[in-house]
């Protein structure tokens, strides 16, 4: 396990002793079901996909590179998640066009400089 791992471990410990246990097993359980068939599992950028991990708010990220599997992370299913939002928000504004982003049960467009003054905050 890497050191955000344990740390996530040493969290779920401190609430419940088995619970840290019982992540290390769900963490197992989860890159043995992607190893068994790592293919079911939907691209999320580019060629990499992501399992979630059963029981838990965490999703580990990999690639099918030829005959292997590579694991790049275990992330936070939230961190995660603003981490592709930003990407999604970033890409367009690099080139100068509007975003379209939901808010108040309505479309809204976003012009490129907004945007760009959001991201700043963000960083």
């Amino acid at each position: 396990m890497n050191e955000d791992l344990l740390e996530a471990r040493a969290w779920y410990d401190n609430i419940r002793p088995e619970l840290g246990e019982r992540f290390a097993l769900a963490v197992e359980a989860t890159v043995e079901a992607l190893a068994e068939h790592p293919l079911q599992f939907p691209v999320v950028d580019r060629s990499r996909r992501r399992r979630g991990v059963r029981r838990f708010p965490y999703g580990i990220f990999f690639e099918v590179q030829d005959s292997r599997i590579v694991v790049i992370a275990c992330f936070q299913a939230e961190i995660a998640f603003k981490v592709e939002v930003a990407k999604a928000i970033d890409e367009p504004t690099r080139l100068g066009l509007p975003v379209y982003i939901w808010r108040n049960s309505r479309v809204v467009k976003l012009s490129p400089n907004k945007t760009r003054n959001s991201s700043r905050r963000r960083k």
